[in-house]
């Protein structure tokens, strides 16, 4: 190859080099860019990069997900046995929150959750978590979600109702979206020619509401939940998340 090939070639290589540094990602030291600008409290706000503790699962809320009203409560998964130490902080607007303080649960101690009753408010909510390990040493990780009170007059309102029937049809729920009253009672029906799965957020955890859980549904088989918390509770179909059967139900 001759000098001006050579030449041509270095400047081909520095020219695609950022290209393929672009597409990585932007995952760097724990950090992965949210890349999106959130509206809320009638001005835009961007979500923070999302801060991965060592072990981390995932969490409910997810990063980046939006709720019509403020969730029950935070849920953060771990692969490790956590101390009695690790702790939850919420911020919205960049405001702290008054929250619960962090309860280490289940028989492996692996799911550290905070109460959100009582919270209220739209805008940028974000979550800092210590996840303490036994010898007491603590790693911090960071996510964001998004409260918009617009969202609820896209859910359908049975309120009143003790009874609400949602059809599992075409590989979608319907209705998807519901604003329901204390101890209404909703049952679910496959009514597609496919099983599906009804399973509580996150994906793969499944135990922000375990009691929501069901076995798999056949072809015409059913199962019920009523809810009895406030918040917004969202569920999927685990055999056809994230590009379909997405859903959730407002209890108020």
């Amino acid at each position: 190859m001759g000098p001006t090939k050579n030449l041509l070639f270095l400047a081909l290589f520095a020219a695609l080099v950022p290209l393929v540094v672009a597409a990585c990602g932007g995952e760097s030291n724990g950090r992965v860019s949210s890349g999106a600008t959130e509206t809320s409290g009638g001005g835009a706000a961007t979500l923070p990069d999302q801060i991965f503790a060592a072990h981390f699962v995932d969490s409910t809320p997810g990063h980046g997900q939006e709720f019509a009203q403020v969730p029950n409560r935070v849920l953060v998964n771990f692969n490790f046995n956590l101390a009695d130490n690790s702790s939850i902080a919420v911020t919205k607007n960049g405001a702290p929150v008054a929250v619960v303080p962090a309860i280490v649960q289940g028989e492996r101690r692996l799911e550290p959750t905070s109460d959100l009753t009582g919270i209220q408010g739209d805008g940028v909510y974000v979550v800092d978590y210590k996840a303490c390990w036994p010898d007491r040493s603590c790693h911090e990780g960071r996510f964001a979600f998004r409260v918009d009170g617009s969202k609820p007059s896209t859910y359908l309102d049975v309120t009143g109702r003790a009874e609400v029937a949602v059809s599992l049809k075409d590989t979608a729920f319907s209705p998807a979206k519901l604003l329901v009253s204390k101890g209404t009672r909703i049952t679910r029906t496959n009514n597609d020619a496919v099983p599906h799965f009804i399973n509580t957020d996150p994906h793969l955890a499944h135990n922000y509401l375990p009691a929501l859980n069901s076995v798999e549904l056949k072809p015409g088989q059913s199962c019920s939940h009523t809810f009895a918390d406030a918040g917004e509770w969202p569920y999927h179909c685990s055999l056809h998340f994230p590009q379909d059967m997405v859903a959730s139900v407002i209890m108020r």
